[in-house]
């Protein structure tokens, strides 16, 4: 499929909440003439929806707003068919929106995509290092390449080499966790590499959603357990223990019934 509108690379930032933490982020970005900016409101209940919703979608910025929060495996997946089927970008870089980022962390991520047998790479989290966003800021910003694989799922690019092998992430996963460690196991079985660049930084406050309520990171707590049975399942062990090289062991898995934040608050557990 040809490429006929100049875009080689999406930047997908899905917003579940938390605005400010949005805005911090967008003024971090800067976009190049063959980048674009895809906005995904994944279910929001804040101004989130209003702030994106005044936005309109022209040649570098795409919008979305999702009326049901579609867990972090349905967002991401709503930028892979964008970045991968829909627009044919060479790649698609996905940013947790409590991110920050320094000027060069884009243009990194984009170069390391390029090399050879490799399919995904992240950025390199140095929150832990800094005391605070002024110190991220202040800091030289990069250094020299050092890659390790242990990838970072809130700071990531993926080439379009490693959709075509992989595919789509499990959006049984919900909302959140396991999705990024059965990815990645599916890499490892088509001998793609994914890989951290600890030499390229990035800011990650971490955890916003689940301080939105404590009711909420209970769900979250929840789903973790069960993310964390299918995943067991699914590949016969957790990370990195896993002793299956087919789903299931080629059985037919049980139908998944994904629980809602809504009807779990109706289950009172």
């Amino acid at each position: 499929m040809e490429n006929k509108t100049g875009i080689k690379n999406l930047i997908a930032v899905p917003c579940f909440n938390n605005l400010e933490y949005t805005k911090k982020l967008l003024n971090t970005i800067s976009l190049q003439k063959e980048d674009a900016l895809f906005l995904i409101n994944n279910g929001s209940s804040d101004e989130t929806i209003t702030f994106l919703s005044e936005l309109q979608s022209r040649g570098n910025l795409f919008v979305l707003n999702l009326s049901e929060n579609a867990g972090v495996a349905g967002a991401w997946n709503t930028a892979l068919k964008l970045a991968f089927e829909d627009l044919n970008c060479d790649n698609v870089i996905f940013l947790g929106n409590d991110t920050l980022l320094n000027p060069l962390t884009l243009k990194r991520i984009k170069e390391d995509l390029a090399m050879p047998d490799v399919g995904l790479v992240s950025a390199f989290n140095i929150t832990k290092k800094c005391a605070d966003e002024r110190e991220f800021f202040e800091t030289a910003g990069t250094s020299d390449d050092n890659y390790i694989e242990a990838p970072d799922f809130s700071c990531f690019g993926m080439n379009k080499n490693c959709f075509k092998k992989v595919g789509f992430f499990d959006e049984a996963f919900y909302p959140a966790y396991y999705e990024d460690n059965d990815y990645h196991y599916r890499m490892k079985l088509e001998k793609i590499k994914a890989l951290c660049n600890q030499g390229n930084f990035y800011w990650h406050y971490g955890s916003r959603t689940k301080q939105q309520s404590p009711e909420f990171g209970e769900y979250v707590g929840y789903r973790y357990e069960k993310n964390e049975e299918y995943y067991c399942q699914k590949w016969g062990g957790l990370p990195g223990e896993e002793t299956y090289v087919i789903p299931f062991y080629g059985r037919v898995p049980e139908m998944i019934k994904v629980v809602t934040f809504e009807e779990y608050q109706k289950m009172g557990l």
